[in-house]
């Protein structure tokens, strides 16, 4: 996965497909009760949600698996990355979005 920094032309297209991968094997994970692999596929979408938003647009899929995520992570007795990951998010979004709203 090549760096913002990256002399490198990034692609944006493609970022965008792998990226849509990502999620689509976050939900099929959890359709199938794999959580180890939700993990996995949530911890790999992190540089798509963190550090490619200023190239990507919004997935229209990544609140509900952020909101998945902080289930996951509260139903886990995990409360400090629970607020690892709302610390994270833009105030103006967790307000609007019925997925993480607080």
């Amino acid at each position: 996965m090549p760096t913002i920094n990256d002399n490198t032309l990034i692609d944006p297209d493609s970022l965008t497909k792998a990226r849509d991968i990502l999620e689509f094997g976050a939900f099929y994970s959890l359709r199938s009760q794999d959580i180890p692999a939700l993990e996995r596929y949530i911890a790999q979408l992190g540089p798509y949600y963190n550090d490619y938003n200023s190239i990507l647009p919004i997935s229209e899929r990544r609140y509900p698996i952020i909101g998945l995520d902080l289930l996951r992570l509260l139903s886990q007795n995990k409360i400090a990355q629970s607020h690892t990951v709302l610390e994270g998010l833009v105030k103006e979004h967790g307000q609007k979005n019925i997925d993480i709203r607080w």
